[in-house]
């Protein structure tokens, strides 16, 4: 109430009277959750529950990361050329599968087989994060662009805090519950990893979730192509 009332808020919450900056700004929050909540959950998964290394973990995420690197400037080509929603979809068509494949994850889960969906998942990612910035910045009148990218960056964070909280809650209560089932069955060994294993299944059943009602929100979306900059511009001046 303070931002909308202020001559110079902070954080112009105005923007979020643009209803594609205000959409793509909650896929914005799912995208990030489902991002950081794999970076921190997937490592836990590997050294609690498998007992690799942290080095190793580090190499399984390294080939998804130089995958995201190498697409973000054909990722932008594409953008200019087709607009934000059918890169969305396509992005969401490897994330969703990605996030699905996990929610099965064994003591047998092969680290191959972790890579190559970790890689499918950047994949995914590389084809909503940054179309997802410009096409809600694209939709804001030019004055309140440089708004647009302070209150995007401060959902981003937002999200990525809110995200790891979310998803080691959930993680943590299974954990606790699972491990209750196997003393009660008689288990005591390797509690902490039989426990790790399926926590981290379970947490990613609620990423899944995120994934699909990120499709639904694409869809829900007025996205058009991207207006040029020039264009922008003129219009501005009129």
């Amino acid at each position: 109430m303070r931002q909308l009332r202020s001559s110079d808020p902070f954080l112009n919450l105005r923007v979020f009277n643009n209803k594609i900056f205000t959409m793509t700004s909650f896929i914005n929050i799912i995208v990030t959750m489902m991002l950081y909540a794999d970076m921190i959950l997937l490592p836990m998964y590997l050294q609690t529950g498998r007992g690799f290394s942290a080095v190793d973990s580090g190499l399984l995420l390294l080939p998804g990361a130089l995958v995201n690197a190498v697409l973000s400037p054909i990722v932008g080509k594409l953008y200019d050329r087709f607009g934000a929603k059918p890169l969305f979809i396509i992005g969401l068509i490897f994330v969703i599968p990605s996030m699905w494949v996990v929610t099965s994850l064994t003591a047998a889960t092969t680290f191959t087989f972790l890579m190559i969906r970790t890689i499918f998942l950047r994949i995914g990612l590389s084809f909503i994060t940054m179309p997802l910035s410009t096409a809600g910045l694209n939709a804001l009148p030019i004055d309140l662009i440089n708004h647009g990218t302070a209150v995007n960056n401060t959902v981003r964070q937002i999200a990525g805090a809110v995200g790891t909280a979310v998803v080691i809650t959930i993680y943590s209560s299974k954990a606790t519950l699972y491990a209750g089932d196997l003393a009660a069955q008689g288990i005591t060994e390797n509690i902490k990893s039989l426990t790790s294993i399926f926590a981290a299944s379970k947490a990613y059943y609620f990423m899944t979730i995120l994934a699909i009602l990120a499709m639904v929100l694409t869809f829900l979306t007025p996205l058009k192509k991207p207006t040029p900059v020039i264009e922008q511009i003129e219009e501005f001046e009129q």
